[in-house]
């Protein structure tokens, strides 16, 4: 699972589409430039809002009549929530790692300084590890809405993910991303046909 939060307040849901457009590019290129069936990797989109916060209005300045002097009005609003994103993505094939691409190379020797891969990543774990190194540069490199902080990505994979409403794994990721789709009108907001996986034919 892909979290993606904006460094900036992103109110705009079809630039979201346009990213995550962009994020399903970087990926295939990355891992399937050749447009192989056996590496084809599951992308599902769940643009999901922050919660809303109580802000300051702009203030109005106004006359006390008692005091006879102007003093300024600090109302309150409800400001809605910016988006950000939780991508669930199928695991990329070990084939691309084992097996690399010109630009895995050179994205492996600018994660760790080695031509290959570190020979204490070379177990199944470690591979998990690799993946997720890969996936993450190449989003910070290759999106420029995609910031330099920390906090503007976070990659879990499924075998390390905690519990979420009794489930574990991917199966809590999944309980997580659909939390909020217990109707039709959420469902519509929250799930990114338009860039997801699950409802294409051509990959079903």
């Amino acid at each position: 699972m892909v979290t993606r939060s904006y460094h900036y307040d992103q109110q705009d849901r079809e630039e979201v589409q346009k990213h995550n457009d962009r994020i399903n590019r970087v990926l295939d290129d990355l891992f399937n430039p050749r447009g192989m069936s056996d590496r084809w990797i599951q992308k599902d989109h769940f643009i999901e809002r922050h919660k809303d916060k109580l802000v300051k209005k702009q203030p109005v300045k106004v006359k006390d009549t008692f005091l006879d002097e102007w003093e300024f009005d600090w109302q309150m609003e409800v400001k809605r929530g910016g988006f950000h994103v939780h991508t669930l993505l199928s695991d990329p094939p070990d084939d691309a790692i084992w097996n690399p691409s010109k630009r895995i190379r050179d994205l492996i020797e600018r994660i760790y300084g080695l031509d290959e891969i570190p020979v204490s990543l070379r177990d199944e774990e470690g591979l998990v590890r690799v993946k997720t190194d890969l996936i993450e540069r190449a989003l910070r490199d290759r999106c420029d809405f995609v910031s330099t902080s920390h906090m503007s990505l976070d990659i879990q994979p499924s075998d390390e993910y905690g519990e979420f409403d009794g489930y574990r794994g991917w199966q809590g990721q999944v309980a997580y991303v659909t939390k909020n789709m217990y109707n039709v009108d959420n469902i519509i907001e929250i799930y990114d046909s338009k860039n997801s996986s699950v409802l294409d034919i051509n990959h079903g």
